[in-house]
């Protein structure tokens, strides 16, 4: 979860956030972008990415990517 200008708490409610953790492992859930050697790290294991803009590159390089949640709030 990377939503980088957006805050999860504009996004979320807390009663769906903490829902969100307890069914999923979230590897970056802060309001501030993940890191480049971060995301290098884990982007072998990255199954579904919530952002609001996709920064990362080619899809490809997400062998296990399934869904991408852009939370932009533009069309």
């Amino acid at each position: 979860m990377d939503t980088h200008f957006r805050r999860r708490s504009n996004i979320f409610y807390p009663k769906d956030l903490k829902q969100l953790y307890n069914l999923s492992d979230v590897v970056w859930g802060k309001d501030q972008p993940i890191t480049d050697d971060e995301l290098f790290d884990l982007k072998e294991d990255i199954t579904i990415v919530i952002t609001g803009q996709w920064r990362y590159g080619a899809v490809s390089q997400f062998p296990k990517l399934q869904a991408i949640f852009e939370v932009s709030g533009g069309f």
